[in-house]
């Protein structure tokens, strides 16, 4: 896991692991196959059947072109823009459109909790910025997850630099 040092801010910045950020690559690679039939075959219809006929009888095609589309916007936002800041006062995690933030006193272990193999386990639910109504969707307020990082994150420079600033949190 390759991390780098923000200096204006003075934390480690940590990446999604390499296996994530391949599969978003792929899942781009993917997509854009997708994209191009469907983008032919609408304008097929489109000739076929003239401008309004055409966006009628072809929605589904309308349909598959966003679906697409939104799949391809999100899969390289989250593997450009998923990054964990850890710092001296404490972590903070950052999605695509939210950032979930945590000082280190507020961190009572690392454990497994729902959806995440390992995550930091809060005291206090986190301090979220980000969209409207995404503390509701952000049903985890009370974890901060490292298993995007890495599977062995624990050996990682992420291990150290948890074993750095908090050395109780830290377990192999």
């Amino acid at each position: 896991m390759n991390s780098t040092i923000d200096a204006s801010t003075n934390t480690q910045v940590f990446p999604v692991a390499l296996k994530l950020r391949v599969l978003g690559y792929v899942n781009v690679i993917l997509i854009v196959p997708v994209l191009f039939f469907l983008f032919r075959e609408l304008i097929d219809q489109l000739y076929f059947w003239g401008w309004l006929n055409g966006l009628l009888q072809s929605w589904w095609i309308v349909m598959g072109i966003g679906v697409s589309f939104v799949g391809l916007v999100y899969s390289l936002a989250y593997v450009t823009t998923t990054k964990l800041h850890i710092s001296s006062t404490g972590v903070t995690y950052i999605s695509v459109f939210f950032a979930v933030q945590s000082s280190w006193d507020n961190i009572v272990s690392i454990g497994s909790v729902r959806r995440y193999q390992a995550a930091f386990l809060l005291r206090e639910p986190a301090h979220i910025q980000g969209l409207p109504g995404l503390a509701v969707w952000w049903n985890d307020q009370n974890a901060i997850p490292l298993a995007p990082f890495g599977q062995w994150w624990g050996n990682s420079d992420l291990g150290q630099s948890i074993q750095l600033h908090a050395p109780n949190l830290y377990s192999r």
